[in-house]
């Protein structure tokens, strides 16, 4: 399960979604032809106003990144 599935897991776990709806196997199902490296650099699109500027803006943005329930290493290799 990659982090992206563990994310909407949890999720739909603070929704009241019941554990049978959001079987492991629907997840993996749905997440079976995505790149995560691709959603974090969408995310980031998404999220971010402007470009990182320095240590501080690139910091900001792995932050992010781990907070939204991306790998570390996703997170290097998207924020850099």
């Amino acid at each position: 399960m990659t982090s992206g599935q563990a994310a909407r897991a949890a999720g739909f776990d603070a929704e009241g979604v019941h554990p049978e709806l959001v079987a492991s196997s629907t997840l993996e199902s749905a997440y079976e032809n995505v790149n995560e490296e691709q959603l974090a650099r969408a995310y980031i699109e998404r999220k971010r106003n402007g470009a990182a500027e320095g240590q501080k803006g690139t910091a900001r943005t792995m932050r992010r990144l781990i907070a939204a329930g991306f790998t570390p290493p996703t997170v290097l290799q998207s924020a850099a």
